[in-house]
């Protein structure tokens, strides 16, 4: 079973996080915020999106643009605050056998902290209030399990911005970061930020709205090139790596196993791609070489969510994994620069196999080499439903499909499609799973 998301995917080409950082550096000056009324959900929804569909974009200066972008924000952030009034109603509540001085003390610490709030209605201390009015809910596993996992959903930070205000903006926010890349013009802030790219677990990667930012492979493409003259622009760079990989597999399948070495099948991808693109003075086979050899490293792959934790569940519970993957002799690498290559008993690549998913044979290769188990024994997770759904299925094996989007393949059942690796994990624990 392969948990690592060894496929290239699609990236927002902004810096939602740099900008996020921009913000909470200006939030540490904040001093006064003003009481606004709350308004219903749907109202400040449309006031939010409203402010985001007015605001001016200045094409001939992005920089202040982008200052000003950022107090819209701070703005569209302070009339968020909500009002907590007095209810006119007390209910008395019956005691409970649990009910101990711990609980009072919590009510107590509650009420002090929403008294505060009261007085200073700021976000942080809003954020405390909520904190501590938690302690004195009386909760057990299973009511935990939803609201920490909805947290997934939220966005994480000091700047306090949700991601429900920023999804009312995203076309306003997509076009003022296309434009600071596309004219190279990025803000101070950004230059002085630690950036991690982090994708927002179970949301559609295809999406602006949940990514915070992450590069693509034809930006990451660009990014390189330009140390080797490349002039052009990652989005007309995007159509010629998709077409050349494509080309140089239908010549050369599997990454060229018994014609030409992988190494050379890169080359040949890399060469195509940037044909034309580059100076005649330009090293290539330099290019080549520095980015096969960056995409052995971690900084070029994540792992999907939820993967650390269902391998960690299956493991304890003595179950063999293995990773079956179309891919060259680097996964090894890849595994072990991620760190988890020690939680699999077998690495199959197509490369070594010889045939690449969706060919059973590579399916028999691993019941046959691990144990000689039988197909009914086993069970393969996979996104793709040609490659690793049906082919698992061909070969005789159990199958799960791992995949958020709406299926209109009627062949695979429902019971076998989990929206992403957290509920395949809670299904599997809860011995809920349907084979």
């Amino acid at each position: 079973m392969s948990f690592v998301d060894i496929r290239f995917k699609e990236l927002l080409k902004c810096g939602v996080t740099a900008l996020k950082c921009t913000l909470r550096l200006r939030m540490e000056n904040l001093a006064n915020v003003s009481i606004i009324k709350k308004q219903s959900g749907q109202s400040s929804r449309l006031k939010q999106k409203k402010k985001f569909e007015n605001f001016t974009i200045d094409t001939s200066n992005l920089l202040d643009t982008y200052e000003n972008f950022c107090n819209t924000l701070l703005e569209i952030r302070e009339d968020s605050i909500p009002i907590i009034s007095k209810p006119n109603v007390f209910a008395m509540r019956k005691p409970v056998p649990w009910w101990d001085a711990d609980c009072s003390e919590a009510v107590k610490k509650s009420k002090n902290a929403l008294r505060f709030y009261k007085l200073n209605p700021t976000i942080e201390n809003y954020i405390e209030y909520k904190k501590i009015d938690a302690f004195k809910k009386r909760l057990n596993s299973e009511k935990g399990v939803g609201p920490i996992q909805s947290r997934r959903d939220s966005t994480p930070g000091l700047d306090d911005i949700p991601y429900k205000l920023i999804s009312n903006g995203q076309k306003t926010i997509l076009k003022i970061f296309n434009m600071l890349w596309d004219n190279q013009c990025i803000p101070k802030s950004w230059k002085t930020q630690c950036v991690i790219p982090i994708l927002k677990p179970d949301k559609p990667e295809h999406d602006f709205n949940f990514y915070r930012f992450r590069i693509h492979p034809w930006q990451y493409y660009s990014i390189v090139a330009r140390d080797y003259g490349f002039k052009g622009s990652e989005n007309d760079l995007k159509p010629r790596l998709l077409e050349s990989y494509k080309a140089v597999w239908n010549e050369y399948p599997n990454f060229g196993k018994g014609l030409i070495s992988w190494e050379d099948w890169w080359n040949h991808v890399v060469k195509r791609t940037f044909k034309g693109q580059l100076p005649k003075s330009a090293d290539v086979n330099c290019l080549c070489d520095k980015l096969i050899n960056d995409f052995k490293t971690a900084k070029c792959w994540r792992l999907a969510e939820g993967a650390d934790k269902i391998l960690n569940m299956l493991r304890n519970q003595g179950i063999s994994l293995g990773v079956i993957s179309n891919f060259d002799p680097r996964l090894v690498e890849i595994l072990q620069n991620m760190h988890i290559y020690n939680k699999f008993h077998f690495v199959l690549t197509s490369f070594d196999i010889g045939c690449p998913k969706p060919d059973k044979k590579i399916f028999d290769h691993a019941s046959i080499a691990y144990e000689n188990v039988h197909p009914r024994a086993c069970l393969h997770i996979g996104d793709d439903i040609e490659k690793d759904y049906k082919a698992a299925r061909n070969a005789g094996w159990h199958a799960l499909l791992v995949s958020n989007q709406k299926l209109k393949d009627k062949s695979v059942a429902a019971k076998h499609v989990f929206g992403n690796l957290y509920e395949l994990h809670d299904a599997i624990y809860n011995d809920k799973v349907k084979l």
